[in-house]
């Protein structure tokens, strides 16, 4: 879904009834779209090009997006033929498959833009307001289709020198890879912290491995907005004190669970009944993708 933007190109080709061949430079500039769920706005790219009818090549591509500047390379083999796919009746599949690699750095990314552009996705970080900027690396390998891609990925987030009132500072670090064919996700590092929490995680996100997870708040109000985002609202609100979780998580990104203990200190917890004032909960979770089980307190 188009909706504005301006595209030149300049450049010399050939071409003939079996093969063609150009080299230019092309730019997009004051683009505001829509993919697959992924607003964009306000996007802007420029690189030389050299395309063939077997191979496209985008170098020192240079760019703004979500806020903040981007520059890498694309080179693609074979880019013209469709995703591989098995003759009818056979499990002979096409001798020719798309492959290509891909490199970006990105650099004073709004997270705030972020999560408006990818908010339809994940509408729980719409509400708890966050605010950084992030400077990251991308690299991509894909043969066939592209969302089958294997990602090396580093991430950094500092809170923005300038913070309006109501917002979260976000600062994280992510260091990992994602196997798109199996939706498997590697963290060798994960660390994020907003003022009053903090969460780790290491480990694989698989059917067949756990991601390790802990939380710890001492200002459980932050994480409010998750709970209720999620929907989970037979679970005690609490107003106010320290909160803990270490469990575990397991499966896919599109389908996986958690598990582990969650521990509440000085809390104030409010029900649909009334206000109860405690000093300590311990309690046993169990999440799944719209269920919670719940025990003790």
């Amino acid at each position: 879904d188009v909706r504005r933007g301006t595209f030149q190109a300049t450049g010399q080709g050939y071409w003939d009834l079996s093969k063609f061949s150009s080299v230019g430079k092309a730019s997009i500039a004051d683009f505001d779209g829509k993919f697959d769920s992924v607003a964009v706005t306000h996007a802007s790219v420029s690189s030389p090009y050299n395309i063939t009818s077997e191979r496209l090549t985008l170098s020192k591509i240079e760019g703004r997006l979500f806020g903040g500047l981007m520059k890498g390379d694309v080179d693609v083999a074979n880019w013209l033929v469709p995703p591989a796919i098995s003759h009818q009746g056979s499990s002979h599949k096409l001798e020719l498959e798309q492959q290509g690699t891909s490199r970006f750095q990105f650099n004073n990314v709004s997270v705030e833009d972020v999560i408006a552009g990818f908010g339809s996705r994940v509408p729980v970080l719409r509400r708890l307001n966050m605010a950084g900027d992030g400077d990251g690396d991308v690299q991509l390998r894909w043969k066939g289709e592209l969302q089958n891609a294997s990602a090396d990925l580093t991430l950094n987030v500092a809170p923005p020198r300038t913070m309006w009132p109501g917002k979260l500072p976000l600062t994280a670090h992510l260091r990992g890879t994602y196997e798109g064919a199996a939706e498997d996700l590697q963290l060798t590092e994960f660390d994020a912290a907003t003022r009053s929490t903090q969460i780790h995680a290491s480990g694989r996100l698989s059917s067949h491995a756990a991601l390790k997870i802990s939380v710890e708040s001492s200002n459980v109000a932050e994480l409010q907005p998750v709970i209720a985002s999620l929907g989970y609202t037979k679970l005690p609100i609490f107003r106010q004190g320290n909160i803990s979780f270490n469990g575990s998580a397991a499966g896919k990104l599109s389908a996986y669970s958690i598990y582990g203990v969650l521990k509440a200190e000085d809390f104030t917890r409010t029900y649909i009944v009334g206000i109860v004032d405690g000093r300590n909960c311990l309690a046993s979770l169990a999440f799944q993708d719209s269920s919670v089980a719940y025990r003790g307190i």
